[in-house]
């Protein structure tokens, strides 16, 4: 697929921006981070998260819940269950219905503190087929 123009970042409730990226506290419960794409056509997509992880010895690790969200309701989910280090990506595929109109999604990233690590990018790519 060709990738859609760069996601913006931005750090929710439990995000801290730091340099480029958005670092995960351990120990905060809640949103960690949103990205929001708008005017995509429909058909199927994958959104991709980039992470790096803070701590090279593994730490206990719970579960990442990242959303897409369409006209505010949830188009597709995916948990992420890791324990030690954190994974460098959490993809996420989801299917825009073709009405007739280009449509906006949101990623939302939730953590129930048990990560540590660092949000570098977000990245969207449409399939072909």
């Amino acid at each position: 697929g060709r990738p859609a123009p760069a996601l913006t970042l931005h750090p929710a409730t439990v995000g801290q921006p730091i340099d480029n990226a958005i670092r995960l506290t351990l120990g905060r419960r809640g949103q960690a981070a949103t990205a929001t794409a708008t005017d995509l056509r429909p058909g199927h997509w994958t959104a991709t998260l980039h992470f790096a992880p803070e701590h090279m010895a593994p730490i206990p690790c719970g579960p990442l819940k990242l959303e897409a969200l369409h006209n505010g309701a949830v188009l597709a989910h995916r948990y992420l269950l890791a324990a030690g280090l954190l994974p460098q990506r959490l993809r996420l595929s989801f299917t825009l219905p073709d009405n007739g109109s280009l449509h906006d999604v949101t990623l939302r990233l939730h953590t129930i503190g048990l990560v540590a690590g660092r949000l570098t990018a977000a990245t969207l790519t449409r399939s072909t087929a």
